[in-house]
């Protein structure tokens, strides 16, 4: 019969000289986030002439974007008529640029 192998003397797991005690930290402090107003002007200097010149502003943005989206759609239609000529793509070609383009283009040179 085998015999049971010798059992292993008992030690402490953690002696107290292996085990350093570290003193308690504190957790690290989050920095404060303040929230401040926007940038810009203050609301007092916010008046009725600002917000005129706001508003005259986008009117020109506006314009001056739906006439550049049209002269480039104009664009797109004469280079679809380049590609493939044909009498009634150049008629009607002509006929678009006749009827949009040109009041398109007074119309911004008359906005300045």
């Amino acid at each position: 019969m085998a015999q049971a192998p010798p059992t292993l003397p008992q030690r402490d797991m953690f002696p107290e000289t292996i085990v350093t005690q570290f003193p308690a930290q504190t957790p690290p402090q989050r920095p404060a986030f303040r929230i401040d107003s926007e940038p810009g002007p203050a609301q007092e200097d916010v008046g009725p002439a600002l917000l005129e010149m706001a508003q005259a502003v986008s009117r020109i943005c506006a314009t001056r974007i739906l006439l550049l989206l049209s002269v480039v759609a104009a664009a797109g239609l004469w280079g679809y008529t380049v590609y493939d000529p044909t009498q009634l793509r150049i008629g009607a070609a002509s006929l678009s640029s006749v009827l949009t383009v040109l009041p398109l283009v007074w119309l911004y040179y008359k906005k300045g």
